[in-house]
C-alpha cells in the first residue's frame, strides 16, 4: 500500500514537471511571436498606403525595420475621420487597452501623464518657414537687420507653432504679420499672388514649388504605449530593437527621412562586442540557389560558384575573417527547405520583401542591389496589345505589376526566358541585372526589352530565426560600408557575360557565308588571301554591330552607353531622353578641333571626357566635368577598351552614370557625423580641428576669444522638469548661439551642458565684453516655467598670433571656472 501511494506521488510529480514546462515553452513561444496592434492613423508620408493599397510611409517602414530584431507580427488598426479624429480615437483606444502602441507623437506633458513614451525617439521634425522657388522678391531672413514679414499661417495653426515663430522672430528682428489661410495649398497661393512673403510649415511637408529660408524649435517624435505597458516587456523590447537599429545603421532614420520627405565616412566601424564574436564564429552555413544568375550560379567550365551574392560573401569574409560554408541547393522550393531544416543559417539571396521573409522564417538584411523590372516580349509582339497574352512568371516572383491574360508559373527565370523565346509563352517579367546576364549571350537576339515603372526588385541575405543579431548588425556594416566602386565590379564581373563564338554559332547565323569560305579553301592561294581578308573585314563589322547591339540592350535604361572608335575618332551613344521622343536611341558624334559653334565650357567637358576615353584606363573613373548643358556635373565613368591581336585599341565601351546626388548625400552625410545629434551644432572633435586650425592663420594684428558657457544648475533642471524638457533647453540655447553670432564664428557642444563659441578676428576687448552681457541677457528669455528662467556662467579667453588650443581652452575653462564660484550668471574675460 505504501508502496502504491509512493508510486502515485512520483506520477503526480512528474506530470505537474511536464505540464509547467510545457506551458513555459508555449508562453515563451507566444512573446517571440507575438501580434502587435499598432495604431495607424492616415498621416501623409508617415503612416500612409501607396497607390496599389500597400501600406507605406516613414512610421510603417521604421515598424518593419524593428520587426527584424523582434520578431513581430504587426495587426494595423485604422479608424475614420479626419487625421485630428483619428489620432484621437486611437489615443482612447490605446488608453484603454484596445491596441498596443501608436507612433509619430510629439512630448507633450499632457500625454505624458497618460501615456508611456519610448526611451528614445526616432526621428525629428522642426518647424520652418518656405517661400516660393525663383520668386523675384527673394525673402530671406537677417538677423541684424530689422524687417516686417508677412507670414502665412492656416486657421487651425496651434499655438505652440504660434508662440515657437514669435520668439525665433524676436531673436531676428523680425515684426511678424499673419496672413490667415484656409488651408496649406491657400498659403501656396498666398504666396503666388504676393499676399504674404512666407508661409509657416513642419520640415515633414516637401513641395518641389517652395524652399525653406529658416527652420527652428526642432523636436523629436515618440512611440507611446499605455502607461500599463510602461515597464512591460513590450517597452523593453521595442527599446532594445530601436537601439540595435541605430547601432547597426546609424544614418537609418536619415535614409527614410530622404526617402519620403526629400524631392547616400565608408569606414566599417565594428564595435567590441562584434569583434569579439568574429574571433569566436565557427564557420557560417549559407544556402545558395544556383538556377538564380546572376545573383548564384555555377561557372559552366570549372564547376565555381559564382555571382554577386556569392563574391560579396568573399568580400565581407576579407573584410571580417567571417567563415562561409556553402550548401547548394537546386532551386527556391529547396532552398526554402534548407532555411526550415536549419541546415544553413544564412540564405546568400532573397527579394527584399518582408512578407516573403515572414512566410519562411527569415530576418532580412540591408538590401545590396535595387534593379529595374523589364518586360521581356519576342520581336514579334507588341507592349501596347498584351491583353489576353500568356505571361510566364518565375516562383516566388513579387512581380504585383498588371498581369493581364493567362500565367503561367515556371521553376526558374531562365526557363520564363526559353518558354518566350521558343514562342510557348508571350512576355514575362525579369529584373534588369538577370536580363543583362541572359541576353548579353548569343541565342537570345529575337527578344525586346521594355523598361516598367514598378517598385524594382531589390536583393539582400536572409537569416534563419531566431537571428543573431551580432552576426546581422555585422553584415548590415559590410552592405552600407562598401563603396559604389566596389559593389559595380562585382556586379559588372557576374553579368557582363564574355559572347561565345563558337563554330556552332556561326553556322547557325551565317550558314552561306560558312559555307562559301570552306568552299573557297580549294581556290587558288590568292583567292584564299581575298577570302580571308574579307572574312577579317566582315568579322569587324559583326563586332560593330555586335556592340551597337549591346548599347541597345542597355539603352532602355535612364544611363547613358557609349562606344568610341579609335580609328574613326567618332562616339556612339544613347540619350535616354531622346529615346522617349524618337525611335532613334543612338546619336553618332564626330570629334572634331575645328568645332567652332561648341561653347567654351562644352570644349572643355568634351576635351576632358576624350582625354579620359584615349587613356586606356579601363575599369571605373569618377570625374567632375561640364557637360552639354554647360553646367559641371559628377559622371562615374566605367569602361572597358577593346584591343587587336596587336594591343592596339579598337574600341571603348562603357556606361556613364550621373551622380551629383550621390556625391551631394556623401557631403550631406560628412556634415552630420561633424554635428552633435541633440543641437544639431558642431560636436567636440570638429570644433577642435576648426578652432586649432583657424589659430594657425591669425596674424600679429589679429585677435579672436573662445567662449565656454555652461547652464547654471543643469542637474537641478533635469532633476526637477525631467531629461525631455533638460534636452529642450539644451536646444534652445544652442539655436540661441546659432543666431547670435556671426556665420563664421564656431559654434559648438562638446556635452553635457557645455557650449563653447570661437570668434575670429573681434575687434577688442569692450566689443567682447558687451557681446558676452548680450547674450547672458539673451538667455534669460528661455523659460523654466512662468516664474524661473535659465541663466548661464561664461569664460572667455582672447586668443593671440601663436597660441594652441589646448591652453586657449584651459584658460577659457579656469575663467569659466571662478564665474561658477562667484555666484553664476556671470562673465569673466582673460586677455
Amino acid at each position: 500500500m505504501k508502496i502504491k501511494r509512493t508510486f502515485c506521488t512520483y506520477i503526480l510529480f512528474f506530470s505537474l514537471f511536464f505540464a509547467v514546462t510545457f506551458a513555459c515553452t508555449a508562453v515563451c513561444s507566444a512573446e517571440n511571436n507575438r501580434t502587435i496592434k499598432v495604431g495607424y492613423p492616415i498621416q501623409s508620408l508617415m503612416t500612409d498606403f501607396d497607390e496599389n493599397g500597400n501600406y507605406t510611409g516613414y512610421t510603417y517602414e521604421y515598424l518593419e525595420e524593428i520587426a527584424q530584431y523582434t520578431g513581430w507580427s504587426y495587426e494595423f488598426v485604422e479608424v475614420p475621420g479626419t487625421a485630428g479624429e483619428q489620432v484621437s480615437a486611437l489615443m482612447e483606444m490605446l488608453k484603454n487597452g484596445e491596441i498596443d502602441l501608436m507612433g509619430t507623437t510629439l512630448y507633450d506633458e499632457s500625454i505624458n501623464r497618460e501615456f508611456a513614451y519610448t526611451g528614445h525617439s526616432y526621428g525629428s521634425v522642426e518647424t520652418v518657414l518656405q517661400t516660393l522657388i525663383g520668386q523675384s522678391n527673394d525673402t530671406a531672413v537677417d538677423s541684424i537687420v530689422i524687417q516686417n514679414m508677412r507670414i502665412a499661417v492656416t486657421s487651425d495653426t496651434d499655438e505652440q507653432h504660434i508662440r515657437e515663430l514669435n520668439e525665433y522672430c524676436d531673436m531676428n528682428l523680425i515684426t511678424p504679420e499673419f496672413v490667415v489661410c484656409a488651408n496649406y495649398e491657400d498659403q501656396i497661393d498666398a504666396l503666388k499672388t504676393g499676399r504674404a512673403d512666407a508661409m509657416l510649415s513642419t520640415s515633414l511637408s516637401a513641395s518641389d514649388e517652395l524652399k525653406t529660408i529658416a527652420s527652428f524649435a526642432p523636436k523629436q517624435f515618440y512611440f507611446i504605449l499605455s502607461k500599463n505597458n510602461a515597464y512591460s516587456s513590450l517597452m523593453a523590447e521595442l527599446n532594445e530593437a530601436m537601439l540595435d537599429i541605430e547601432a547597426a545603421d546609424p544614418y537609418f532614420t536619415g535614409k527614410l527621412y530622404n526617402k519620403y520627405f526629400v524631392s547616400d565616412d565608408k569606414k566599417i566601424k565594428l564595435s567590441d562586442e562584434e569583434l569579439e564574436y568574429i574571433k569566436v564564429a565557427g564557420p557560417i552555413r549559407v544556402g545558395v540557389d544556383t538556377s538564380r544568375p546572376p545573383f548564384e550560379y555555377k561557372n559552366k567550365n570549372t564547376g565555381e560558384l559564382k555571382g554577386i551574392s556569392i563574391e560579396l560573401l568573399n568580400y565581407i569574409s576579407e573584410k571580417t575573417n567571417l567563415h562561409f560554408i556553402f550548401k547548394e541547393a537546386k532551386n527556391q522550393d529547396e532552398l526554402y527547405k534548407m532555411v526550415k531544416d536549419g541546415t544553413v543559417d544564412i540564405i546568400a539571396e532573397m527579394n527584399y520583401d518582408y512578407d516573403t521573409a515572414r512566410e519562411n522564417g527569415l530576418a532580412m538584411s540591408r538590401p545590396y542591389t535595387s534593379s529595374q523590372y523589364l518586360l521581356i516580349m519576342g520581336d514579334n509582339q507588341s507592349q501596347e496589345n498584351i491583353v489576353g497574352k500568356r505571361l510566364a512568371l518565375p516562383k516566388y516572383s513579387l512581380y504585383k505589376g498588371e498581369t493581364i491574360g493567362k500565367v503561367t508559373w515556371y521553376d526558374s527565370v531562365y526557363d520564363c526566358l526559353i518558354a518566350v523565346k521558343n514562342g510557348r509563352e508571350d512576355y514575362t517579367y525579369i529584373n534588369s541585372l538577370t536580363a543583362e546576364y541572359y541576353l548579353s549571350q548569343p541565342g537570345y537576339e529575337n527578344l525586346n526589352m521594355i523598361p516598367q515603372t514598378y517598385t524594382p526588385a531589390v536583393s539582400c541575405f536572409g537569416f534563419h530565426k531566431p537571428v543573431n543579431k551580432t552576426l546581422l548588425s555585422i553584415m548590415n556594416k559590410l552592405i552600407l560600408t562598401i563603396s559604389e566602386n566596389e559593389l559595380q565590379a562585382i556586379i559588372n564581373i557576374n553579368t557582363i557575360q564574355q559572347r561565345d563564338y563558337n563554330f556552332e554559332y556561326y553556322i547557325s547565323k551565317y550558314p552561306i557565308q560558312i559555307i562559301s569560305g570552306i568552299a573557297g579553301i580549294f581556290l587558288i592561294i590568292m583567292l584564299l588571301l581575298i577570302i580571308i581578308l574579307v572574312q577579317r573585314n566582315r568579322r569587324n563589322k559583326e563586332m560593330q554591330i555586335d556592340l551597337q547591339k549591346h548599347l541597345s540592350l542597355y539603352s532602355v535604361s535612364n544611363d547613358y552607353f557609349f562606344e568610341y572608335d579609335f580609328k574613326k575618332n567618332t562616339m556612339v551613344f544613347n540619350n535616354p531622353d531622346l529615346s522617349k521622343q524618337d525611335d532613334s536611341k543612338l546619336i553618332e558624334y564626330i570629334f572634331n578641333d575645328a568645332d567652332h559653334e561648341m561653347s567654351e565650357k562644352k570644349m572643355e567637358g568634351r576635351d576632358a571626357f576624350l582625354n579620359i576615353i584615349q587613356s586606356g584606363k579601363d575599369g571605373v573613373i569618377e570625374a567632375q566635368i561640364y557637360c552639354f548643358d554647360e553646367n559641371l556635373h559628377w559622371l562615374r565613368i566605367t569602361m572597358e577598351t577593346i584591343r587587336d591581336d596587336n594591343g592596339m585599341p579598337l574600341y571603348a565601351v562603357g556606361r556613364i552614370n550621373i551622380i551629383d546626388e550621390e556625391k551631394n548625400a556623401e557631403e550631406s552625410l560628412l556634415d552630420q557625423a561633424q554635428r552633435d545629434s541633440l543641437t544639431h551644432i558642431y560636436n567636440n572633435e570638429t570644433s577642435r580641428r576648426l578652432i586649432s586650425k583657424s589659430l594657425t592663420e591669425l596674424t600679429e594684428a589679429d585677435m579672436s576669444a573662445l567662449l565656454i558657457l555652461d547652464l547654471d544648475n543643469f542637474k537641478n533642471i533635469n532633476d526637477t522638469y525631467g531629461h525631455l524638457w533638460g534636452d529642450k533647453m539644451l536646444r534652445a540655447v544652442a539655436d540661441l548661439l546659432k543666431n547670435s553670432f556671426r556665420s563664421n564664428d564656431i559654434v559648438a557642444r562638446p556635452g553635457g551642458d557645455e557650449f563653447l563659441v570661437y570668434m575670429s578676428k573681434i575687434r577688442d576687448t569692450k566689443s567682447l565684453a558687451e557681446k558676452c552681457a548680450s547674450l547672458c541677457s539673451s538667455v534669460h528669455n528661455i523659460k523654466l516655467d512662468d516664474n524661473n528662467h535659465l541663466t548661464i556662467s561664461m569664460g572667455v579667453a582672447v586668443a593671440r598670433a601663436g597660441m594652441y588650443y589646448d591652453v586657449l581652452y584651459q584658460t577659457a575653462d579656469q575663467a569659466l571656472y571662478r564665474s561658477k564660484n562667484s555666484g553664476r550668471d556671470k562673465f569673466e574675460i582673460v586677455e
